[in-house]
């Protein structure tokens, strides 16, 4: 791996950093002790107690990511350990408590955040849940060739936003084909009787043999499955006990949509 290579002369983007970095940390301190979020029967207050916590760790991560780069590789300290950076990276465990792929994320966000903060800082970035992103900054770039479109994407996107724009441009034919198979179906209509055509078609008819309980659960599920394809979602059948049950998976569902 090749040392700092954006030093000019002039500034130093590694001091910068740094102290953009612990700008960021100031004023920081957590409002409730742990036992008292424990103990507290307000929402709110433990809600906000929680959301400063998750956001020090963020920044915390982004020091210690600014730390084990500027510091411990860039200045080459690991040689204080008679180990090459390959074998001492291979200990990061023990020395750090980073596991080896952590350790990669870490060194390849200081990098991008050392040469892009203040960029970033322009327009608008906030650490809190950019861990993933700024880990995957610099493989966005390579693959956009765009700066400033990377940068857009780590300020405004949500993780979900952000890996979607990436893995398009790192697997483009994986996305291609899935874009063919989940596009909409304007073959498939549904009348208002509730009859069902593909193409012309009626796909299944619902013998008249059946109870009306019977045949009303079929209706049901039909519609769900073909208002599915219409729509370019890929229906999925999945047995549970109750509505009440299959209500929860829904909820579930849509909470991972919204956190991708």
């Amino acid at each position: 791996m090749d040392k700092n290579t954006i030093i000019d002369g002039k500034t130093d983007p590694i001091e910068e950093a740094k102290q953009t970095a612990l700008t960021l940390m100031q004023g920081d301190t957590i409002v409730k002790s742990f036992t008292q979020l424990f103990d507290n029967s307000n929402l709110e207050d433990v809600e906000a107690g929680v959301r400063q916590m998750n956001s020090m760790a963020d920044k915390c991560w982004l020091l210690s990511a600014l730390v084990v780069y500027a510091v411990i590789y860039n200045e080459n300290l690991y040689t204080q350990s008679g180990l090459t950076w390959e074998n001492y990276a291979k200990q990061t465990k023990e020395r750090l408590g980073l596991e080896h792929t952590d350790l990669s994320e870490q060194l390849t966000a200081a990098r991008f955040f050392i040469k892009y903060h203040r960029t970033l800082l322009d327009k608008g970035w906030k650490p809190e849940g950019s861990r993933r992103k700024l880990a995957r900054a610099e493989l966005a770039l390579r693959l956009s060739k765009s700066s400033v479109q990377t940068i857009n994407h780590v300020v405004n996107d949500t993780w979900a936003q952000f890996h979607d724009w990436y893995s398009r441009m790192k697997f483009p034919e994986r996305y291609l084909e899935q874009e063919k198979e989940d596009a909409p179906r304007n073959d498939i209509k549904i009348l208002k009787s509730g009859r069902i055509t593909v193409g012309g078609v009626e796909p299944v008819k619902i013998s008249e043999m059946l109870t009306k309980q019977d045949k009303d659960k079929l209706q049901e599920c039909l519609l769900s499955f073909f208002s599915a394809l219409r729509e370019g979602y890929y229906p999925a059948v999945i047995p549970t006990y109750n509505k009440n049950e299959a209500k929860t998976l829904l909820v579930l569902r849509d909470k991972r949509r919204g956190n991708k």
